[in-house]
């Protein structure tokens, strides 16, 4: 062509990228905790398993990250046998000691995004209990998450238990906390303690709500039976 029209001609090529998606799933210690019907940890297996599977029927690739006490990667792979083996190895909440040193997810958020390729939708998946841990720590965060949402789709499904949004009206109970902390006479039907437990909910939720601006925020409560309902699958979004 350059010898006919006698103008240099340039041909371009396009890389072709294959849509796919990439799932943080959070095991940590927060995650084990349940009072209705199940864990954390548990609802959070049942999601991925609903974004991983969902993502294969439409021929897009799954890659994936969990996050107990260790790091767990999960290469790129869209073979339905290795999703199943992914999917049942999610599923297993193994104990965890009293204090586990685990990640957090200001270091966890780079890593991420040095597996991500081009085409990839983000997942996930936690109670983002760290995530206002401290000033430092959200410092951390806020440049990697503003690369991922600037970059890729990021839907942020935030697993909560009921407890967690409204304190029950059960009387006076002993407490004690995850971490061994000392246990505690509290009585749970004192309306002044559940007012004010009701407004440090709303704020917390509000700043973790603010910390994932950009992306598809979506809560999910731990007694959701449905949760496909809930949350947007991969067969619902743009490649």
């Amino acid at each position: 062509m350059t010898a006919r029209t006698g103008e240099v001609q340039v041909k371009q090529f396009r890389e072709e990228t294959r849509p796919g998606v990439f799932i943080l799933l959070d095991h940590r210690h927060s995650m084990r905790f349940g009072t209705r019907l199940r864990l954390k940890a548990a609802q959070a297996s049942r999601l991925t398993a609903l974004v991983a599977f969902a993502a294969v029927q439409q021929g897009w690739t799954v890659s994936a990250l969990r996050l107990d006490a260790q790091m767990h990667w999960f290469p790129t792979s869209s073979d339905e046998q290795s999703i199943w083996q992914f999917v049942r190895e999610s599923s297993g909440i193994c104990a965890l000691n009293d204090k586990p040193d685990e990640a957090a997810l200001s270091t966890v958020f780079p890593l991420i995004q040095n597996q991500l390729v081009r085409g990839n939708h983000v997942y996930l998946i936690s109670d983002f209990a760290d995530l206002l841990t401290t000033k430092t720590g959200v410092d951390m965060i806020k440049p990697h998450l503003l690369a991922l949402v600037n970059s890729h789709p990021v839907f942020a499904l935030h697993v909560l238990d009921p407890v967690e949004k409204r304190l029950p009206n059960a009387g006076k109970r002993v407490l004690q906390g995850m971490l061994g902390e000392a246990a505690q006479q509290i009585n749970l039907s004192d309306s002044y303690l559940q007012e004010r437990f009701a407004e440090q909910v709303n704020a917390r939720q509000a700043a973790i709500r603010q910390q994932l601006q950009g992306c598809s925020y979506v809560e999910i409560m731990t007694q959701h039976e449905n949760p496909e309902t809930h949350i947007p699958l991969p067969h619902g979004l743009g490649t």
